[in-house]
């Protein structure tokens, strides 16, 4: 597929060369060690498990896939709602759902706070307005992807974005 990019004139944009990228199964791992702590209870645990993959995760954002950077972001979410951090909590569930916007309230039902969180942030998503997003680049003919979604080549109008943060 790239070949046939480049001979139509479209290069992928490059990923910049990172020293010792922690893998992306590294990643997995911390994700399902942080999965097993909520399980067991042991929230604060879950916290720093979860902390570290999304520490380790910005180094390889561009090749870890959609699902696990939303397990990462809906991992933080409810370790840190256990930990009383409602405003951070309430911000990763929000990222989660803009990422995987499919998820169902059984996969938050960790106990009955943070299935009520989910469902509050899904409502939330919902009713937000949306908007129009521009995205113009140095280099025109940039691959734009928003949300692990690929929206098309620089200069290109996003439409339909709900309210709020999105990678």
């Amino acid at each position: 597929v790239s070949d046939r990019m480049v001979g139509q004139g479209v290069a992928r944009a490059p990923i910049s060369p990172v020293d010792n990228p922690t893998p992306v199964a590294d990643i997995e791992t911390l994700v399902a060690q942080g999965a097993k702590a909520m399980t067991d209870g042991r929230w604060a645990d879950a916290l720093d498990l979860y902390r570290k993959a999304e520490t380790s995760l910005g180094s390889v954002l561009p090749l870890a896939p959609r699902a696990l950077v939303t397990r990462v972001f809906k991992g933080l979410g409810l370790s840190l709602q256990q930990n009383r951090r409602q405003m951070q909590a309430k911000e990763m569930v929000r990222r989660a759902v803009h990422l995987w916007p499919g998820q169902k309230q059984s996969e938050y039902a960790y106990n009955l706070e943070t299935k009520n969180l989910f469902i509050q942030i899904q409502r939330e998503v919902a009713d937000s307005p949306t908007g129009t997003l521009m995205v113009e680049t140095s280099d025109p003919g940039a691959e734009v992807y928003v949300d692990f979604e690929f929206r098309g080549f620089s200069p290109v109008q996003v439409k339909s974005l709900t309210t709020g943060d999105h990678l």
